[in-house]
């Protein structure tokens, strides 16, 4: 199963372009606040058992949240990320670039270019072999 989430914050072009794309797999829609409402596929707003969908999925396509990231991440889970440019910031970039310079997701920068990465993924017997520096640089940095 593929599970796309968006977090807390609204991400309608990520939902309807997985909601009007026909995949090899089962895809769950995490929604949010967002206003898209999916037509095709099951979809939910917020959950208080994502680690269990997080879980069950074979593929995780997120937005570039820290959190979210980091738990799936550590969750050694397959992780298409997808930069959310409806947000007014622009933080997800630089983390996104670090961890896919570092091989532990994919990053897809073009939605048009989603459908391609997520059937590529599915193919994919390994991915994500390598641990991911960043928390341990944060905890230097922060002197934790």
């Amino acid at each position: 199963m593929i599970l796309v989430t968006v977090g807390t914050t609204p991400f309608d072009r990520l939902i309807q372009a997985m909601d009007e794309t026909t995949f090899s797999q089962d895809v769950q829609l995490q929604i949010a606040t967002g206003s898209y409402v999916p037509k095709n596929k099951p979809y939910f707003r917020f959950s208080d058992e994502m680690h269990k969908h997080y879980q069950e999925a074979s593929i995780v396509v997120t937005h570039g949240g820290a959190g979210t990231l980091f738990e799936l991440l550590h969750m050694k889970k397959k992780i298409i990320a997808v930069t959310n440019t409806e947000r007014t910031d622009q933080h997800q970039i630089d983390l996104l670039t670090e961890l896919s310079n570092q091989n532990v997701i994919q990053w897809c920068s073009s939605i048009n270019d989603l459908q391609q990465m997520v059937e590529s993924a599915s193919i994919t017997t390994t991915y994500n072999s390598q641990p991911c520096s960043i928390p341990q640089k944060l905890i230097e940095i922060l002197n934790l």
